[in-house]
């Protein structure tokens, strides 16, 4: 490894930097999933160990010690190693004790880990109390509870790192084994006192065993990101101890859910986070199945389109178009103007194709078409096309038990301006019929209704559609339904009495839970749902129907009124609260089960207030930490705000079909894992009483925590009836898009140093493994020496460069390469191949550089900036294991156990006195290439009295010549000028591969020849380069 001892320890404390450190600690868990490090807690430190065993007899006295389930102890070190655990509270490390300095060591590795943790593919965010555990005589251990798993299962689901420091004063061996690898064999650290392993415990298995007292500390760094039990292409995998106790909660939540009644107290010994994860996994409610969704909105006739256009905040409130009415009579922005019957709104969100209709589809005529109010058109349109959706067709409707409900406005279209061929007849402007045309048309015959209650009309059908399809008692239930909300603005005729009420916004939107918020924008649309059972009861168990597809579930649904109150289109946070209660009720869930709620939020103030007030306190937010924290004995952590927003302020107040659009938000939402956010929220309304975080209103999306949610919409009409609706959706992973699948050829463990499996005979040397590289110009590949125990080395020199760049030959053929995967990568990565026609492509880089960086060189007396004059560098050596300078040597080594490979080097030598950081002598060979030698090779000779310069005589067969210099013919270490067609006097850049397009050019005449010289000097840590030619007399 970067540095690898006698005795298996990586690295020692206090020998090298903390930038060598990291170095290696990155490098080993990258490769082999492990690093072994020697604390050097010997002379005055030896006292720390024997303080915080003392400390840890002292916790034993005091019976904090206790001994965990077996699974449990699976997870950490075994059932010896983990015989006895205490955990450390952070006010029992303090820093004046022992035990505190070891939990600041094991916090210090995740400081070293953080700017490097994207090489290793996780992203922390915290890590776990520090734990002290035991040995001792294994045992079964106390029975597992769900405490447990609430405490463990997420821990052993995202832990991506542990760190264990050993305290002794016993040793003992800490068995390894990579968990995903049946192939591999254990690996044992032995684990003196003052030894501390860094390990990843998503790959590997870990257990400790001693044969006397010992003691260990260790904690887990988390990873920032919630686990998924399974991906759709494969990657995720859970350890061994998390697969069972995630096999043993799912177990348990199906017992429990089955014994629970339905108005049975839950057990306040079950955690809170266990009743949640229960109720999203079981849930016994209305189990009313939304097999589809269809939907005309503004921008969209797809609902999953539209939904995409809330991620970018889109606000589809426009002026009113002409093709509507001209407005300009009916507008006066004066607040009083209703009382001329005008209007001082002129904004609203409004669909497209309003006056289209397929008329055949339906078997209407064009006349009976034309006649019809265009709410009934497009209820056609768009329920027929949701049974479409749900798998059914025309020819299979005739005579089917499906229910329709519908809510909409009647009237409006009365007003519109219209042509004589498009004069309503007897029932084409009769809103009795919008529902019983549907079910006419398509031969239905369950239950056909159409309602108006204002703007609660849609999710009133959404309401009943949901009890005609389930089963209470013996009356007869549809086999599905639709509900449906439409809305069309066809006549500006109530607009002056909306303004009057104050209903419409005076700025033109819907500025929702805003300070300045004064009404809404009016908004159109038809949205329907089909909705079917979820599952049937057959032979008293229930049978699921999977044959329909599934949007999402009903979980729960109620709708009441507001009864007596101030004024009849008074809200009244009391009825809201029991139906918010009722519909929980209905669903089997507990209330702060609801991850977020779309909200009624017209944008009028004091409603709001009201509203969310109401969300609060029947979803038990605002009394959460007082009450239902003292119940359920839950952590500061459970404590969930609830997430509220509203639709109305991207496509305004739907009236009749907003419910039914926030009902399609939440269900898509859920499918793809967010809940998008509102707009135009600047300024919170200050009567909003939201302080004790007890909701939350979004002003930018917010994922929801697991893969499956409930979501409440709340509905609200000005005759005072109210509906609320709670559904249940899970993530679509067809959607939302998966991580990268992981190649067939990945390997978590690059290397496994225990071994295990066998390589196949193609990908084995019959003679030897040879090494070619970039100081040998990439040919005559030289054999490596066998070293034993599967290493072969060979010791490679640093040329001029600082670097060199190589790869290893199977029988020193060029067309069996291994490869490291990528260009000019370094040590402990993962060897591919053989593979052809790569040579000199795919390189491990051997870079001596990375000890050298360039600071300000401070003048005598002055500030090296301050007095605004540029500053001069100077290179300067930083201590890095790697580290080193043209002369220095490095001995690469080839490890193979069993089927793993690798490819390693460290220094042999020391280098110079750090002020001589480059020798004086140039080792490489230099080439010429050139327009007049057809750009191929031509070697510049060295100078036998001047070390780095060497010259070639060349002749002009045009007017001017173009040429660039290389190294070793090596393409990758070309050097060339800064710009196309360069003189003699300017900066040489390279050697490196990005010299295309970039050339020096030759002026003169025909048969001209000239002299180039090409000179290089390295000393006192600059690497100076000069290009010159001059003509040569004939």
């Amino acid at each position: 490894m970067a540095l690898r001892l006698p005795d298996g320890v990586d690295f020692i404390v206090g020998q090298h930097s903390d930038e060598a450190y990291a170095g290696v600690l990155v490098s080993c868990l990258a490769s082999k999933g492990f690093c072994v490090i020697d604390l050097a807690l010997g002379g005055d430190d030896a006292e720390l160990l024997g303080r915080a065993r003392t400390e840890a007899e002292a916790l034993r006295a005091a019976g904090c010690f206790a001994r965990p389930p077996a699974l449990i102890a699976d997870g950490l070190l075994g059932p010896e190693g983990s015989a006895g655990i205490a955990e450390l509270e952070a006010a029992a490390v303090g820093a004046d004790c022992a035990l505190g300095e070891v939990d600041a060591m094991i916090s210090s590795v995740g400081v070293t880990l953080g700017p490097h943790t994207a090489r290793l593919g996780v992203e922390v965010s915290h890590r776990s109390n520090a734990l002290l555990h035991e040995a001792g005589i294994p045992d079964d251990g106390p029975p597992l509870t769900e405490r447990d798993i609430t405490k463990w299962l997420e821990k052993f689901l995202r832990h991506t790192v542990m760190v264990i420091v050993f305290l002794g004063p016993m040793d003992g061996v800490l068995t390894l084994k990579v968990f995903e690898e049946q192939e591999a064999e254990a690996y044992e650290v032995k684990t003196e006192p003052g030894t501390m392993v860094v390990l990843r415990p998503d790959m590997l298995s870990h257990e400790h065993v001693a044969l006397g007292r010992a003691l260990a500390v260790s904690s887990f760094f988390i990873d920032a990101h919630t686990f998924r039990k399974r991906h759709p292409t494969g990657g995720w995998v859970m350890c061994p101890a998390a697969r069972e106790l995630d096999r043993w909660a799912m177990e348990r939540v199906r017992t429990l859910k089955a014994r629970v009644e339905d108005e049975a107290d839950w057990d306040p010994a079950i955690p809170r986070e266990f009743q949640r994860a229960m109720n999203l996994t079981y849930f016994k409610g209305n189990m009313v199945g939304v097999r589809a969704v269809s939907c005309k909105y503004s921008g969209a006739y797809d609902y999953d389109i539209h939904f995409r256009s809330y991620t970018g905040g889109t606000d589809y409130v426009t002026r009113i178009p002409f093709s509507r009415w001209d407005h300009s009579p009916y507008f006066d922005e004066s607040p009083e103007g209703w009382r001329s019957n005008k209007t001082y709104s002129r904004h609203g969100a409004f669909i497209e194709g309003v006056e289209l209709f397929d008329a055949k589809t339906f078997s209407l005529s064009t006349a009976e078409s034309r006649s019809m109010d265009p709410h009934q058109r497009h209820i056609l349109e768009v329920g027929y096309d949701a049974l479409v959706r749900m798998g059914m067709r025309r020819a299979g409707l005739m005579n089917s038990s499906g229910s329709v409900y519908v809510g909409h406005a009647f009237g409006e279209y009365s007003f519109a301006e219209k042509s004589g061929e498009g004069m309503s007849g007897p029932t084409g402007g009769a809103g009795c019929v919008a529902a019983n045309r549907l079910s006419f048309v398509l031969g239905m015959k369950g239950p056909s209704m159409a309602m108006d209650t204002d703007q609660s009309s849609s999710m009133t059908a959404v309401f009943m559609t949901s009890e005609s399809v389930q089963r209470k008692g013996r009356g007869a239930i549809s086999d599905f339904g639709l509900g449906i909300g439409a809305q069309l603005m066809m006549s500006p005729v109530w607009w002056p009495q909306h303004c009057a009420m104050g209903w419409l916004s005076i700025r033109g939107r819907c500025l929702t839970y805003d300070a300045s918020a004064s009404g809404f924008a009016r908004g159109e649309g038809v949205g329907a749902v089909a909705l079917k059972p979820l599952a049937d009861v057959v032979n008293g168990e229930y049978v699921r129907d999977d044959t329909s597809p599934l949007v999402g579930v009903l979980a729960g649904t109620c709708l009441n009124i507001n009864g007596r109150g101030a004024s009849l289109g008074a809200p009244s946070g009391m009825a809201e609260q029991e139906v918010i209660a009722e519909s929980v009720r209905n669903a089997g869930i507990a209330s702060q089960d609801v991850d977020a709620v779309e909200a009624h939020g017209s944008g009028a103030p004091l409603s709001d207030v009201i509203e969310v007030g109401s969300l609060t306190r029947g979803l038990a937010r605002e009394c959460w930490r007082d009450v239902v924290r003292q119940q359920y004995q839950s952590s500061a952590k459970d404590h969930t705000p609830l997430a509220v927003t509203s639709v109305k302020t991207m496509v305004g107040n739907l009236m009749e079909c907003g419910g039914i659009s926030s009902l399609m938000k939440n269900l898509l939402g859920v499918q793809w894992g967010f809940t998008a956010c509102g707009l135009h929220l600047r300024e919170l309304n200050p009567h909003m009483d939201i302080d004790d975080g007890s909701a939350m209103l979004l002003s930018e999306h917010l994922t929801f925590p697991r893969k499956n949610a409930f979501a409440g919409v709340m509905s609200r009409g000005y005759g005072g009836t109210n509906v609320y609706s709670i559904s249940w959706g899970t993530l679509d992973e067809e959607k939302v898009a998966a991580a990268p699948a992981i190649p067939a050829f990945y390997q978590r463990v690059h290397f496994w140093p225990g071994g295990g499996g066998f390589l196949d005979a193609k990908d084995r040397p019959d003679k030897a493994y040879c090494i070619v590289g970039s100081w040998m110009e990439w040919s005559n590949p030289q054999p490596m020496e066998e070293e034993g125990s599967g290493v072969f080395g060979y010791t490679v020199t640093l040329g001029e460069n600082g670097w060199e760049q190589f790869q290893v030959l199977l029988d020193g053929d060029a067309e069996r390469v291994l490869h490291p995967g990528g260009a000019r990568v370094g040590k402990e990565t993962p060897v591919y191949g053989p593979e052809s026609g790569i040579l000199g492509a795919s390189t491990w880089m051997i870079d001596g550089r990375c000890g050298w960086v360039e600071v300000p060189a401070p003048r005598e007396g002055t500030d090296p900036a301050g007095d605004g004059q540029a500053a001069e560098y100077r290179v300067v050596p930083v201590e890095a294991l790697d580290a080193g300078r043209p002369g220095d040597r490095y001995r690469v080594k080839l490890r193979v156990a069993g089927k793993w490979r690798v490819v390693t080097w460290d220094k042999e030598e020391q280098a110079a006195a750090l002020d001589n950081p480059r020798p004086a002598r140039c080792v490489g060979k230099y080439y010429i290439v050139s327009s007049w030698n057809r750009w191929d090779y031509e070697e510049l000779q060295p100078d036998p009295s001047i070390n780095g310069l060497y010259r070639i005589e060349v002749s002009l067969h045009w007017g001017m010549g173009d040429f660039q210099i290389v190294r070793n013919r090596d393409l990758q270490q070309v050097l060339h000028p800064a710009g196309a067609c360069a003189p003699a006097d300017g900066d040489v850049l390279g050697p490196d591969e990005d010299g295309e397009g970039l050339h020096w050019r030759i002026q003169g005449s025909a048969g001209d020849s000239f002299r180039i010289e090409f000179q290089r000097t390295l000393a006192d840590g600059e690497d100076v380069k000069r290009v010159s030619w001059q003509r040569i007399e004939q």
